[in-house]
């Protein structure tokens, strides 16, 4: 978990080197929205990892029977191109469903098709001690990066941060989606509600994270909700009852023992 990563999704990374060209092909089958994105992924230098090119279900090719192909390369290719940056480091699948039961993932397969080595490098001391400093410093990098967001979150409780949607997308957000985030406090026996208009879009979801934005325990506890799974109001708004024990009206999320917690929203 990494984040504030959606409940509903499926996430498929890979490590790719901005000197190769890579293949991408597989079925769509029935998610309903699929994209695909190149990264810089600088978590361990400066705690960020900016888009370096994105292309989505919308955008593809797609063959009668569901099947598509992408080449990923910093050079254009007609058809299906996912372009990649000097600098791009990591590939990412993001796979959205309104129900993960119902619909049938994608499969999606990579291979290099440009020259390269056809083996990996004989595995050295040194080798081994520049990994372990860069996963240190990986780590190090993630836990800074989202600590400082709950810490902006926290000076403006119990309400949508205002901050600048870029500094979202610089930490690997797709840049076709809207990120709301917020940090709570309640006291004993109180409940955070939230009436809302969900806006025109293709889906959203509300869920609870931690503080290092890590979602809460989707699989066992109801700390999250969409749009196909929410119960609608007359109007069309959304009523959420963040609570410990459900109130018995509108959409309830547990609260499970957190008082004070970072919240996302993604439309």
């Amino acid at each position: 978990k990494l984040g504030a990563h959606n409940p509903g999704n499926i996430y498929g990374p890979a490590v790719i080197s901005p000197t190769r060209d890579y293949r991408l092909y597989g079925h769509c089958n029935t998610v309903p929205d699929l994209s695909f994105g190149t990264k810089a992924n600088r978590y361990a230098i400066d705690g960020t990892m900016a888009s370096t090119g994105e292309i989505e279900l919308g955008d593809l090719h797609i063959g009668p029977d569901g099947s598509f192909e992408i080449i990923v390369s910093q050079r254009p290719h007609p058809g299906n191109w996912l372009p990649m940056a000097a600098d791009s480091s990591l590939l990412i699948v993001r796979q959205t469903f309104d129900d993960k039961k119902a619909q049938t993932p994608a499969k999606v397969q990579i291979e290099r098709i440009s020259a390269g080595p056809s083996a990996p490098a004989v595995l050295t001391p040194a080798t081994i001690e520049r990994q372990l400093q860069g996963a240190a410093a990986w780590v190090r990098g993630t836990a800074n990066t989202f600590a400082n967001w709950s810490e902006w979150f926290k000076a403006q409780p119990n309400r949508i941060y205002d901050g600048d949607q870029s500094v979202f997308q610089r930490a690997g957000g797709d840049p076709k989606i809207w990120y709301g985030h917020a940090y709570y406090e309640l006291a004993e026996g109180e409940a955070w509600v939230l009436e809302v208009m969900p806006p025109k879009c293709r889906m959203w979801n509300f869920q609870l994270d931690n503080w290092w934005m890590e979602s809460l325990d989707h699989v066992h506890q109801k700390v999250w909700v969409n749009g196909h799974q929410a119960k609608y109001e007359d109007d069309g708004s959304i009523l959420i009852v963040c609570a410990d024990e459900d109130p018995g009206y509108g959409n309830w999320i547990d609260l499970a023992g957190h008082r004070s917690v970072s919240r996302g929203q993604n439309p």
